[in-house]
């Protein structure tokens, strides 16, 4: 029985629409599929390969795993943060020191960022007079002077920046009581009571600078020579002068001085302020001396 138009092009449509179907293996991922999974890397890939065979399980990439790592944090692997107090540029360049020019090329009175200064101070002492062998007695004695003198940083003037080394010269004047010897008589015998020594100082004084700061705190050694009296004798000589302060900026300082002569030793210990500052004081321990007969 041969079959009718309508039933030929009903089979005809089936066979056409499982073609397609028939030609696609159950085993081959699709194309999205695959692309995705080359997206990925190969242990992924493998991982997606299971969970398509299992059918229900959706594959989210592991952004994670790419992710730079983070640095450890703590003190040996962070460095130390910037204080609140400093300034990310470096410190900020402060005033230039009082009384001086070029922005402290030249001080007249010291300070600790000046690459010269100007010494001009007034001095008070009161020590001992020690006389050694048989020559005289051992008296108290004081004693007041001036003293000038040119400090110059060499290390700040050579590479521009701050040394807390300077040097320097000296000289001053001082007058201190008398001496009580033995001899100096018509007879050649008897004590002799002087009045007063006058004597001059010279010598080379190296400073330490403790800090930066403004007025800081120095030490002074100072190593020269003196020329003066020594017991009754009404000739000059010359001795040893050392000494050893310890000052604030340029405005004061305590110190510990000797000078050393012929049998005749004097040892002192004193203060000294600058010239601006110590006048009025100066004057007044003067009139003291003048009206207790020292001077």
């Amino acid at each position: 029985m041969l079959a009718s138009p309508a039933h030929l092009a009903l089979a005809l449509g089936v066979l056409t629409s499982a073609a397609p179907a028939a030609a696609m293996s159950p085993s081959e991922p699709a194309k999205s599929q695959t692309e995705a999974d080359a997206a990925l890397p190969a242990e992924d890939a493998g991982d997606a390969g299971d969970a398509g065979d299992a059918g229900d399980a959706v594959i989210v990439p592991d952004v994670s795993a790419r992710q730079p790592v983070a640095r450890e944090y703590g003190p040996f692997f962070e460095p130390e943060p910037p204080s609140d107090t400093a300034f990310p540029s470096g410190p900020r360049r402060g005033a230039p020191p009082r009384f001086s020019l070029g922005g402290g090329a030249f001080c007249f009175v010291e300070d600790a960022n000046c690459r010269a200064a100007l010494l001009a101070s007034a001095e008070v002492a009161a020590g001992m007079n020690l006389i050694s062998g048989g020559r005289g007695t051992d008296m108290p004695m004081n004693f007041f002077g001036v003293r000038g003198g040119l400090t110059i940083r060499p290390v700040s003037l050579l590479r521009s920046r701050w040394h807390p080394w300077a040097v320097g010269l000296i000289g001053g004047w001082h007058r201190n009581t008398g001496t009580v010897a033995v001899g100096g008589s018509s007879d050649g015998s008897g004590v002799v009571d002087t009045i007063q020594n006058d004597g001059v100082r010279f010598g080379v004084v190296n400073q330490l600078w403790l800090s930066q700061k403004r007025n800081a705190l120095h030490l002074d050694f100072t190593l020269g020579a003196v020329r003066s009296r020594v017991l009754n004798s009404q000739s000059r000589f010359f001795g040893t002068h050392a000494e050893l302060a310890l000052g604030f900026g340029g405005w004061g300082s305590v110190f510990i001085a000797g000078d050393f002569l012929d049998q005749d030793q004097r040892l002192s210990l004193g203060l000294r302020g600058h010239a601006l500052a110590a006048a009025p004081v100066v004057a007044l321990i003067l009139l003291g001396m003048l009206a207790g007969g020292a001077m």
